[in-house]
């Protein structure tokens, strides 16, 4: 017998893309749409299609996810972010996924439209686990949020469809929401800052365009793998812009190297000051 599903979407000002999610899930057992307050017609828009939806401040992306299962009352859970369409191959398989339920979860893959294009290399290996069996508090972490279960997890073949950033404006401002929104909420300083803030930048590109294949979606697969590594580089100096502990009034040599208390007492002398 086939299980029920439930679908849920997270939103804050999705107008330009909410008909377009919701219409390729309407073929679930319901529909939760969680709000964190949108000053446009996405409210409105998803009444239309959905009577289950849920006005809640966003605390942490992990929480506004629980709440969003808990709103549930299907056997099963399929979390769909408002900017992504559930193909017609990707509703088979999960169906099917359904009948047969062989797992307690599934990893599904996602192919993103950036910029203009459909991004086939750079952005086609990723995969989530974006639906499984419904229970409580599953999702942990305040931003790059995941979920945690005890159970086998399978794998999905068809994607979800991304429909992310169309211009470099329109990421730079999401990035910096993201960043803040993790670095605020960090409970301490991370392991290794200095050596992440030098190391993974140029480590997610060459990740990204070189192995990944991200050179074969030229212009735009440059871009997208530029900007990766930029919202990195923003992301770990936030972080030491945070936790860093030096004092203004402290000896700016005190701690140096011979060395480099050499040089300064040379450029003094050679160029005063």
């Amino acid at each position: 017998m086939k299980e029920t599903l439930g679908v849920v979407v997270l939103t804050l000002n999705e107008e330009v893309c909410m008909e377009r999610c919701l219409d390729s899930v309407q073929w679930a057992d319901e529909i939760v749409v969680v709000d964190s307050g949108s000053t446009d017609r996405t409210v409105e828009i998803a009444r239309k299609i959905t009577d289950r939806v849920y006005t809640r401040p966003l605390t942490t992306f992990s929480e506004q996810r629980n709440y969003g299962a808990r709103m549930c009352e299907s056997d099963w859970v399929l979390f769909v972010d408002a900017d992504e369409v559930v193909s017609s191959a990707l509703r088979e398989e999960i169906e099917h996924a359904l009948v047969d339920s062989a797992h307690q979860a599934y990893h599904i893959p996602f192919v993103t439209f950036m910029f203009g294009g459909w991004l086939r290399h750079c952005m086609s290996s990723q995969y989530h686990i974006r639906l499984y069996r419904r229970a409580e508090d599953q999702w942990v972490g305040s931003v790059h949020e995941k979920v945690v279960t005890t159970g086998s997890c399978g794998f999905i073949k068809s994607p979800i469809l991304h429909y992310s950033h169309d211009d470099i404006q329109a990421f730079l401002a999401a990035s910096l929401d993201y960043i803040w929104m993790e670095v605020e909420k960090a409970p301490a300083r991370p392991k290794w800052l200095i050596a992440s803030l030098f190391l993974r930048p140029p480590a997610i590109f060459i990740k990204t365009y070189l192995l990944q294949g991200g050179w074969l979606d030229g212009v735009r697969g440059f871009t997208a793998c530029a900007m990766r590594s930029t919202y990195e580089l923003i992301r770990w100096l936030h972080f030491w812009e945070r936790f860093r502990t030096e004092s203004p009034q402290s000896d700016p040599y005190g701690t140096a190297p011979t060395l480099s208390r050499v040089m300064a007492r040379f450029n003094r002398r050679l160029f005063g000051g």
